[in-house]
């Protein structure tokens, strides 16, 4: 008697991430340093992908986000720590908490590959991030050129209007009516610098604040009273106790100003690493 053989289950078949396709599409340059023949140790293998002609944003948001990120790795706060133990897997594959942003992106900025581009349709469409033109093909290209520009530039600014950049991309970031990097970079210094470390002080703390408020890439967008208030502290420091006390009676009003500004500072901050440990940036903060 012959025994039938029991037929095997077909195989499922993976499917392919995003991630998964870019790296099958570029070969993958392996470098590794030559060692002794009779030798043990492991070789070191570095993987590196082509940098991608499109990201999704400019590479100054994402090093803007990738300290953000270097910050909630390292932050003192249970909160946030809570919200990033939640959320990690978003991160996985971001890799180590290099302190060298422009290495990292030359190994990580496939991640953020733009895929979406111009093209010839063959039918309207009514997706929300797209929209269909009329292109004469009469025209030179300076003209076509000139004249998308003329049409697209008051489009794309009513659509950073709205909360969030419409792109259905894993690492899209936020507008919230435009990222504002410049005040990004100060939170992210003063937190680094000052929050993240606790101070009794309080006097001292808003003289540190001041200090890098007054510095020539943030001297502008910051409040009056936190300007003046290094040079106050510092006359202060400067004089004997009953100046001392004339001075903190007459600016006692700009005094409590510079302090909200920290506290503001400081919850502003907070709420920006929050999101981040949440895998959003910058949000609403």
């Amino acid at each position: 008697m012959v025994l039938n053989k029991p037929t095997s289950k077909p195989k499922k078949t993976k499917k392919i991430s995003t991630v998964d396709a870019y790296i099958k599409k570029h070969k993958m340059n392996l470098s590794s340093a030559k060692s002794p023949m009779k030798t043990s140790a492991k070789q070191v293998i570095t993987k590196s992908f082509p940098v991608p002609e499109y990201v999704i944003a400019p590479k100054e948001v994402y090093q803007l986000w990738f300290e953000a990120y270097q910050q909630v790795q390292k932050s003192n706060s249970k909160k946030i720590q809570g919200v990033f133990q939640k959320h990690k897997k978003y991160y996985k594959n971001w890799g180590s908490n290099s302190a060298d942003f422009d290495q990292w992106w030359k190994v990580k900025a496939y991640l953020f590959e733009d895929r979406s581009m111009i093209q010839k349709i063959n039918k309207i469409t009514k997706s929300p991030n797209l929209i269909n033109l009329s292109v004469p093909t009469n025209k030179s290209m300076d003209t076509l050129v000139a004249q998308f520009k003329q049409i697209m530039k008051p489009i794309l600014t009513e659509a950073k209007k709205t909360n969030l950049l419409k792109v259905k991309h894993q690492f899209a970031p936020t507008l919230n009516k435009g990222i504002k990097p410049t005040n990004i970079k100060l939170l992210l210094e003063l937190n680094k610098s000052l929050f993240n470390n606790k101070s009794e002080n309080k006097k001292e703390l808003a003289y540190q604040v001041s200090l890098i408020a007054n510095k020539p890439e943030y001297k502008l967008m910051a409040p009056a009273s936190l300007i003046k208030y290094k040079e106050l502290y510092e006359n202060m420091k400067k004089s004997n106790t009953l100046i001392q006390a004339l001075v903190k009676n007459a600016d006692l009003k700009e005094m409590n100003n510079v302090k909200r500004y920290v506290n503001r500072y400081q919850q502003k901050v907070t709420k920006l690493l929050i999101n981040v440990a949440s895998g959003i940036f910058p949000g609403k903060y």
